[in-house]
């Protein structure tokens, strides 16, 4: 499928630079024009549920509803028609930075203060369950410190959900965020 994939990212005139962490789509650092993007793409047969492609237009209704707040990418979104089956292809703009997992003990104060003012905006905007996971594999510093949510496409729209299970799931979303700053912040000089 990768080649497939990669032929559907060049046919759209953007060149393939890499392939990135695997996840449940095919995720490629890509460039047009000098400009350097994110490409997500999902199908709707490479997985019996069609997780990849569920994920990929998912992301793309959460930037888009998302889209005037600070530091959400610019998007371009396609879908391919083959027969019965679809793919789907976000491309958005690269942001650039380190996720806390790969920067490992440098999370601040100001910047759990950041990631929880963002977290409470896409709340607002009823969205939850932003997969913010111990890891911190899904949180990246942007290279001017700020911390931005990425890989958006498990998020749940308030809609979709009871009340009670919203609310858990906000709750859950800040815990997260505490729990990133406890577990990447040392100061304690020996770090």
């Amino acid at each position: 499928m990768t080649e497939i994939y990669q032929d559907f990212i060049k046919y759209l005139g953007y060149n393939v630079l890499e392939s990135l962490f695997p996840a449940s789509c095919e995720v490629y650092k890509v460039e047009r024009e000098g400009m350097v993007f994110i490409a997500k793409v999902g199908d709707q047969w490479r997985w019996d549920d069609n997780t990849a492609y569920k994920h990929v237009v998912r992301e793309h209704e959460v930037l888009e509803r998302a889209k005037e707040m600070e530091g959400i990418p610019q998007t371009h979104f396609f879908r391919v028609y083959q027969g019965r089956q679809e793919l789907a292809l976000l491309v958005k703009e690269y942001i650039g930075g380190k996720t806390l997992k790969e920067r490992q003990n440098s999370f601040s104060e100001t910047q759990k203060d950041d990631l929880l003012s963002q977290i409470r905006i896409f709340h607002n905007q009823g969205m939850a369950d932003l997969d913010i996971h111990s890891s911190g594999c899904n949180v990246l510093i942007t290279p001017e410190g700020k911390p931005r949510l990425f890989d958006l496409g498990s998020v749940r729209f308030e809609s979709e959900v009871a009340r009670e299970e919203f609310a858990d799931l906000k709750a859950r979303d800040l815990r997260g965020a505490e729990f990133l700053y406890n577990s990447f912040n040392k100061t304690d000089p020996e770090y």
